[in-house]
């Protein structure tokens, strides 16, 4: 059998496709995929966007993609502020927890102070020296 390979983008046909397949091999061990993104932002008294937290519900856990604040708002409880909420919405959808990576020189204790337990590393990466830590926390 021929088969043939190619790169692409984000081609929207391809990915529903792929997610189709893999949505029907979970069902056959019984297990639904459930998807809702999550979308927070943290604005300052002129408007502008200072913060923000992506994620998407993922079965029954919500998996933080990305946290961000501006460099002069941190330290001042604005990530706290963002994951209170996330987690707050997670409540409200009865999910399991919540998990989320971050890099060593991310201020990985940010999250452990929050409830979050390390459950591996990846050594190396993004580059040399460096570590992609991921975290979870039961709700």
């Amino acid at each position: 059998m021929k088969t043939n390979l190619t790169i692409n983008g984000a081609v929207t046909n391809i990915i529903s496709t792929i997610i189709s397949g893999l949505n029907s091999l979970n069902e056959q061990y019984g297990v639904k995929h459930e998807a809702e993104p999550l979308t927070l932002s943290l604005t300052n008294e002129n408007g502008d966007i200072i913060g923000g937290l992506s994620g998407q519900k993922e079965f029954k856990w919500l998996n933080i993609k990305l946290l961000w604040v501006s460099d002069e708002y941190r330290g001042k409880g604005n990530g706290k502020k963002l994951m209170i909420e996330a987690e707050t919405w997670a409540k409200e959808r009865e999910l399991t927890g919540i998990t989320v990576s971050t890099f060593d020189y991310q201020s990985p204790e940010f999250y452990l102070k929050l409830g979050f337990k390390e459950h591996g590393r990846l050594l190396d990466f993004p580059h040399n020296g460096h570590k992609r830590i991921y975290l979870a926390k039961k709700l």
